[in-house]
């Protein structure tokens, strides 16, 4: 499905349960109205075709995909865009919503090139989250004489450079 075509894919996880997704599922489907494809009720076939291709995922019939995406927290979306995979991934609830819409109509707004140098630029924001949070409980677990252990600082090179 992701790879069918180049359009962009909104992917929404959800529980039928969750009030929050529930509220969300509105909103969600609103916006895959009016950009997803239009498709006759009738025949099933496609009317026309829209700049953003659309899906719904339940997590509880899904969960081993869901835990294996990362997914804690519901409602949560992913945008990913043929070859070039996941673009941005996040908790979505209906409060969230618009900077879902923010970041769709950015990506749309983008080149190819324009949208590989943005998903560098949110890796590497990960990565420096992840060195960060890696730094602070170090910081709680620093020995009381104040040595440092130069085998973490290695740690910290290799997820910067990987070999």
């Amino acid at each position: 499905f992701l790879k069918e075509d180049d359009r962009i894919c909104v992917i929404k996880f959800y529980a039928p349960w969750c009030k929050s997704c529930q509220k969300m599922g509105v909103k969600f489907r609103n916006m895959a109205k009016k950009e997803g494809d239009i498709i006759s009720m009738k025949s099933h076939e496609l009317i026309k075709t829209g700049r953003v291709r659309f899906a719904e995922i339940e997590f509880s019939s899904n969960a081993p995909l869901c835990r294996s995406l990362g997914i804690k927290r519901l409602p949560y979306v992913n945008l990913h865009k043929g070859e070039m995979g996941q673009l941005a991934a996040f908790p979505c609830g209906p409060s969230k919503f618009p900077i879902l819409e923010s970041k769709l109509e950015s990506f749309l707004s983008m080149s190819d090139e324009e949208l590989k140098l943005e998903k560098k630029l949110e890796e590497s924001g990960e990565l420096a989250g992840e060195i960060t949070s890696q730094l602070r409980k170090d910081k709680k677990e620093e020995q009381p004489n104040n040595v440092v252990d130069s085998s973490k600082n290695k740690k910290y090179l290799d997820l910067l450079f990987p070999e």
